[in-house]
């Protein structure tokens, strides 16, 4: 005689969040049952209903405010409309502005050895 090892595995979830995306047991095509149906298009109604509230809250929540969206934008025409002059006498107006000049380090000239 043979005998047949079946292996079960049982795999416990202590949370029914699992389940709540699950569809109703019961399922209706082609008018077989239309209280099925009537119940699977209220279903997809909900869902659709609340998927466009969540995307409507989402949207609302603005990401930068205006003010620092309007800086933004100013800064971003303004150098769209300079010339590449205009823009290295910008730069270097800001960069005398700053507290921080330092002068570049100038690199120390070659110095011939002497021949004795």
């Amino acid at each position: 005689m043979s005998f047949h090892c079946f292996r079960v595995e049982i795999k416990v979830i202590d949370s029914y969040i699992e389940l709540e995306q699950l569809t109703s047991g019961r399922v209706s095509f082609k008018g077989m049952n239309p209280r099925v149906e009537q119940a699977m298009q209220v279903e997809q109604a909900a869902k659709l209903d609340a998927f466009l509230l969540e995307q409507r809250n989402k949207s609302n929540i603005p990401d930068i405010s205006d003010e620092a969206m309007a800086s933004v934008l100013s800064k971003n025409m303004q150098s769209r409309f300079n010339t590449k002059k205009r823009n290295k006498e910008l730069q270097k107006s800001e960069d005398s502005d700053s507290e921080l000049e330092e002068e570049p380090h100038k690199k120390p000239k070659f110095l011939k050895p002497e021949d004795d």
